[in-house]
């Protein structure tokens, strides 16, 4: 039994400030938030018996601290005098996110709010907003495990067009990533926390390695200045694999602030195992994910849920495993509960329109279906059929053919085979889950939050490649199962992928324009400092006889992965100029090297975007990468 006492401060008596029978307690929540302008920490707590809430003063800076010391917050005020210390509850002051975050209460602001791209400013795009959601990522990575551009900005663009409202009436949620350096020589083993094995001599440990490279070097020789970033940054580390632990996609603390990605038994891209673009982008929203305190079955952990359209859901972590074009998304609504034991047909799920989804449980004889659901077989011998169907029709549970809608239906319709996650488990009730509204933001108000600590991580066991197979059907029938298949509907068993961008030719639009290139226009050779990520990379799309170069849409323009750069002021930093003197007008665009995907061993960058008509390009220029 737990008893809290409270001082009279009037006369110096303690009293037991309990009075209803039982005089006990129940549950503790450790706030840095409310009374932090008061330069107090509070501890709530509830009466047992007529639930009335109760906060008690504690020192500033105890939340947080479990086995290990974290660092006092930086006060968080109330700069608009609404009430409020933090309008858009992102977790970011609103003093912080205005001002700075003053991590020694000196009144000076130690860290400004953020120069994602290291350009010396902090442009439009990366500012943050009190009034708007913001969430920063670092991503450190092993060597040959630098994350894919394009994954990072499909997970930018999924937070982007959320439906999170804020404060100044727009909606989504800002997702700032600083693509930051190589922390580690490539190793096949990482350990973290009880994700993996223990740590052992020769294997790089994620403690060891976020002390000596979290941060950029400069905030790393200002411990203040470091120690102000902490409150605002998660820590994302892509690696090989995590000992002892197979091929399991990742780990991530829940919530918390600390990320793995270990793709380095999957999918082999440019020669080296670490995941496709779809692979990683799935992977690390479905792990940052975990961060915000959503688990596998958004508020449960009860996985491959037919009524829970969400990336936290196996069933949806990665495209074309079951539904090809699948969103890169949370949930965006609670759908009904489901029970497996009285499971009625004309309702089906109740979901959105434009959404598939799937549901069991495997049969070995292939069922007989309503003619709008599509049956297929998972992966391996003997065939195991299951159901896919859209989201806002009926659902023929009993797979009998005929929407019965007189009959209710018992079926363990997220039984899919996989111990320990998508089991037989009969009779369930199965949650819907509205994820965007439901994310935790403030991860420094937890336990995990001190550096050494990962007591969340344990809650989390992930999917391995292997079993990620054996849940992945073979759609368009070339015996290549769709997790694998550069284009799941169609055949194509060879893969031919001719500009290695990983989207087989057979699905590739027959639009695309070959266009010619100059990377580092003027410069022979076009030599890149491939150390140096805040390198700035000219490229010039060149106009030809047969192209137009001012006909590209920027906004769509990519290289290798990354978008270009804009000015302080939003504008970007193009132009227009002659660069091969040929008289005719070409376009000159500018990346950031650290943005991009490019490693010391890359001899090529590939440009890709559309026209403003619509038709895709794509060029590849050669490049001399200097270590």
């Amino acid at each position: 039994m737990l008893t809290i006492y409270q001082l009279d401060k009037s006369n110096g008596n303690v009293t037991n400030f309990f009075t209803s029978a039982g005089s006990r307690t129940e549950d503790l929540e450790c706030d840095p938030i409310s009374f932090a302008d008061q330069d107090v920490d509070a501890m709530w707590s509830k009466d047992a018996y007529d639930n009335e809430i109760f906060a008690f003063e504690i020192p500033r800076g105890t939340c947080g601290i479990a086995g290990g010391s974290a660092p006092v917050p930086p006060l968080c005020l109330d700069i608009d005098n609404n009430g409020n210390n933090d309008n858009d509850e992102d977790g970011l002051c609103d003093n912080w996110e205005a001002f700075g975050i003053d991590a020694n209460d000196d009144n000076v602001p130690d860290l400004q709010l953020y120069d994602v791209n290291e350009n010396g400013t902090i442009e439009a795009s990366e500012r943050a907003d009190p009034n708007h959601k913001d969430i920063y990522i670092e991503i450190d990575w092993m060597e040959q495990h630098a994350p894919d551009g394009a994954a990072l900005l499909n997970v930018i663009d999924s937070f982007d067009k959320s439906p999170v409202a804020n404060p100044d009436g727009a909606t989504g949620v800002r997702l700032h990533i600083q693509r930051q350096e190589q922390a580690v020589n490539h190793n096949d083993n990482f350990t973290f926390g009880d994700c993996s094995d223990p740590a052992r001599e020769g294997v790089p440990d994620f403690d060891t390695v976020k002390r000596d490279h979290f941060g950029t070097p400069s905030e790393r020789s200002n411990l203040i200045q470091l120690t102000a970033k902490s409150f605002a940054f998660h820590y994302v580390m892509f690696i090989h694999n995590l000992l002892g632990q197979g091929s399991t996609s990742g780990c991530a603390e829940k919530p918390g602030n600390d990320v793995v990605i270990s793709l380095g038994g999957w999918e082999n891209v440019g020669g080296h195992n670490k995941g496709n673009t779809g692979q990683q982008s799935g992977t690390l929203m479905h792990e940052l994910g975990h961060n915000l305190d959503l688990g596998h079955g958004g508020g449960d952990n009860i996985n491959c849920k037919t009524n829970y359209l969400s990336v936290m859901n196996y069933l949806f972590q990665f495209d074309s495993k079951y539904v090809s074009g699948r969103p890169l998304d949370y949930s965006h609504e609670a759908l009904p509960s489901i029970d497996e034991g009285g499971l009625s047909e004309p309702p089906g799920i109740s979901g959105p329109g434009g959404l598939w989804t799937v549901y069991g449980p495997r049969t070995f004889l292939r069922p007989t279906v309503v003619d709008y659901a599509q049956v297929f077989s998972l992966g391996g011998l003997p065939p195991n059929w299951v159901v896919r169907t859209p989201a806002d029709r009926p659902i023929d549970w009993n797979k009998n053919g005929v929407i019965d809608s007189d009959n209710l239906v018992s079926a363990d319709i997220n039984d899919f085979g996989i111990e320990n996650h998508c089991e037989a488990s009969n009779d369930e009730d199965l949650f819907g889950h509205d994820d965007w509204s439901n994310l935790f933001y403030y991860f420094w108000m937890r336990s995990d939050f001190a550096e050494g600590i990962h007591l969340t991580t344990a809650q989390v066991d992930e999917i391995t490649y292997e079993e990620a197979i054996s849940l992945s059907p073979d759609t368009d029938g070339d015996d290549v199962l769709n997790l694998v298949d550069n284009c799941p509907e169609v055949v194509n068993p060879g893969q031919e992928d001719s500009n290695g961008d990983g989207i087989g030719d057979a699905c590739e639009p027959a639009t695309t324009k070959e266009v010619v290139i100059d990377i580092k226009p003027g410069s022979d050779p076009n030599s890149i400092n491939c150390k140096n990520s805040k390198d700035i990379i000219p490229v010039a799309i060149l106009t030809t006889d047969t192209f137009d170069s001012l006909t590209v849409d920027h906004t769509t323009v990519t290289f290798e992965g990354a978008g270009e750069i804009h000015r302080v002021s939003g504008a970007p930093v193009r132009h227009e100029e002659d660069v091969d003197g040929d008289g005719d007008v070409d376009l000159v665009l500018h990346f950031r090297l650290g943005a991009t995907t490019l490693t010391c061993d890359f001899t090529e960058g590939t440009l890709i975007g559309e026209t403003f008509d619509g038709f895709a390009i794509e060029g590849i220029g050669t490049v001399r990468m200097v270590p």
